[in-house]
């Protein structure tokens, strides 16, 4: 297990909003507003409850992993946090849930590495776990079937004027291409990876493309309708796909 990141960044990333002169059990709601709702948001509800899964999961004090401990900082609360954080995730986003949670939305549920672990499940149904371990499930519906679609919900979410409003006028397209990359190379989420990567290199190269056309009706963003919001995404484009390329995942 790399300790860096899969328990001391994502850790401190979570609990951060939540600190102030000691971690505070009453601060979801600034967690929330800080780390989880799309306006500023890096990672999906799902990343956050698999990194929650994996910390309850340890044996370590995990109070050990923070920075700047307080004496009310401990392994009880910082678990006792997490544990709340995770259900206040799954109540705002029901398509994502850990086993052993209720359906709240019936139909296919994927479950585990493999996109081809699917079951149906009718609403109040207990979400199962995956050889014998506790794992996130997230409704099919959800989960890009060919490349378009991939790129279409990473738009979708992470690119409309709801959710980047004004940055893009003081923040360069390497920023946000950082965390495309880090979403988009998830073996989980993605199993196109090379088809996605020929996709962004195609768009990069033609200001017309039939999918950047309908990534702007999504979005409301007019990527292309003059030279310097051209720039701006044919540079992000290109960082995900030189990101995506010099990946290891």
């Amino acid at each position: 297990m790399d300790f860096v990141e899969d328990v001391v960044r994502p850790l401190n990333t979570m609990l951060m909003p939540a600190r102030w002169h000691g971690l505070r059990r009453n601060e979801l709601n600034r967690v929330m507003g800080q780390l989880i709702y799309p306006r500023i948001f890096n990672y999906p509800p799902k990343w956050y409850l698999k990194k929650i899964n994996g910390l309850l999961t340890l044996e370590d004090d995990l109070s050990l992993f923070i920075s700047d401990k307080l004496p009310t900082e401990t392994d009880q609360e910082i678990r006792g946090f997490l544990s709340d954080l995770a259900v206040e995730i799954e109540k705002a986003f029901p398509s994502v849930a850990r086993s052993g949670q209720r359906v709240r939305t019936s139909g296919y549920w994927i479950g585990g590495d493999s996109m081809d672990r699917s079951i149906y499940l009718n609403e109040g149904d207990i979400l199962p776990r995956v050889d014998g371990s506790l794992t996130v499930w997230e409704k099919k519906s959800n989960v890009a079937e060919f490349p378009e679609q991939v790129l279409l919900q990473e738009f979708s979410t992470y690119y409309t004027r709801r959710t980047i409003g004004e940055r893009l006028l003081y923040k360069q397209p390497l920023e946000f291409a950082t965390y495309s990359v880090c979403r988009l190379i998830d073996k989980e989420s993605n199993p196109f990876k090379e088809s996605v990567e020929d996709l962004l290199l195609a768009m990069s190269e033609d200001r017309l493309h039939p999918l950047t056309k309908k990534i702007e009706g999504i979005t409301k963003q007019d990527w292309t309708e003059d030279d310097e919001n051209w720039e701006w995404y044919r540079g992000l484009l290109v960082a995900m796909h030189n990101g995506m390329k010099n990946s290891q995942a």
